[in-house]
């Protein structure tokens, strides 16, 4: 009795197993938390195509298709404006030129440089210093003459009465030549310029306009504004 009854349980466990083994699912079937997910999936980088890669939307275009951010490329692009240069003056000397940079910090110049100019004088002469009196000074005109310097005239006034002019020249080295064959002869002379000479200063200076270098032009006080190379500058 008790053998034929554990015969029937195992037959009843067998057709069990059976029934399990028949009724399971493939191994191919998509799996249930697959079928019920909906919208976009993750995907790992290696399980995406190699084309659908390609043709991916770049991260800085927005999906629509609109720009997100202009590109470094596209800001320095943008052309600088142009720079123009100028002097301003001129200036008596370095001190009047100080003055007037100072007076232009804030004009929206890019450049300001102050830059020294030398005046050539008009002429050169050349002379004797004065002697002790009129007849001292004759007495040396006549010494000249006999020495063959003809080209002379004995000074009556002014703070050079009683000297002897000796010549004038258009530039210095005629009047060193000159001062040369004197001293030759036995004859003291010197060479002297005629006129101004000195020095003049400017205000070399680079604007981005007309504009702003016509204003620096009246807050510096200067009479001059001229175009200028900015290669010179």
């Amino acid at each position: 009795m008790f053998a034929r009854a554990l015969i029937v349980l195992l037959v009843v466990l067998n057709l069990g197993v059976a029934s399990w083994w028949l009724a399971r699912p493939s191994a191919d079937a998509e799996p249930p938390a697959a079928r019920r997910a909906e919208g976009p999936q993750l995907f790992l980088l290696e399980e995406v195509p190699v084309r659908q890669r390609s043709m991916a939307p770049s991260p800085s275009v927005a999906g629509d298709g609109a720009p997100v951010a202009a590109s470094v490329d596209e800001v320095d692009a943008v052309a600088p404006a142009e720079v123009r240069c100028f002097s301003l003056g001129p200036f008596t000397d370095a001190t009047a030129a100080a003055a007037a940079r100072r007076a232009l910090a804030g004009s929206g110049l890019r450049d300001i440089r102050m830059r020294e100019q030398a005046i050539a004088a008009r002429g050169w002469s050349v002379a004797m210093p004065p002697l002790a009196d009129r007849a001292a000074a004759n007495a040396m005109a006549a010494r000249l003459r006999e020495a063959g310097f003809e080209d002379l005239f004995v000074l009556s006034s002014g703070a050079s009465a009683n000297g002897i002019a000796l010549g004038r020249y258009g530039n210095e080295t005629s009047a060193r030549q000159r001062v040369e064959a004197l001293r030759e002869a036995g004859f003291e002379a010197v060479a002297s310029p005629v006129g101004e000479g000195g020095s003049r200063v400017w205000l070399d200076v680079a604007a981005d306009s007309d504009a702003v270098a016509s204003a620096a032009r009246r807050a510096s006080g200067a009479d001059v504004l001229e175009p200028r190379d900015c290669a010179a500058q």
